[in-house]
């Protein structure tokens, strides 16, 4: 899968469109993916999956778990496994996303 960039803000991979935000209290619907990393951490992260091609990713500490997805997305075959763990209580729609 691509990456479409919409605006500074937001971006569509697949059918999900995914928004950056700095709002602590925004969640993930199901018209979007809420993620907290700007556009500039988001080209960084994916050339550096591209270019390193991980066997295993691990993300500690997330809010609405939308990088985890996104990755997952992005690089279907590598990472082989994606651990993500949080304290933070999970929003209901995020709970329907596939693992």
């Amino acid at each position: 899968m691509t990456i479409e960039w919409l605006d500074e803000e937001r971006f569509r991979v697949g059918d999900l469109v995914f928004r950056y935000t700095q709002d602590y209290t925004a969640v993930t619907t199901d018209e979007e993916v809420i993620i907290l990393k700007e556009r500039p951490f988001v080209e960084f992260y994916i050339a550096l999956l591209e270019r390193e091609r991980p066997k295993h990713l691990l993300e500690v500490g997330f809010y609405e778990g939308g990088s985890a997805l996104l990755w997952a997305m992005l690089f279907p075959a590598s990472p082989q496994s994606i651990f993500a763990r949080s304290i933070r209580q999970s929003s209901d729609s995020r709970r329907d996303f596939p693992t």
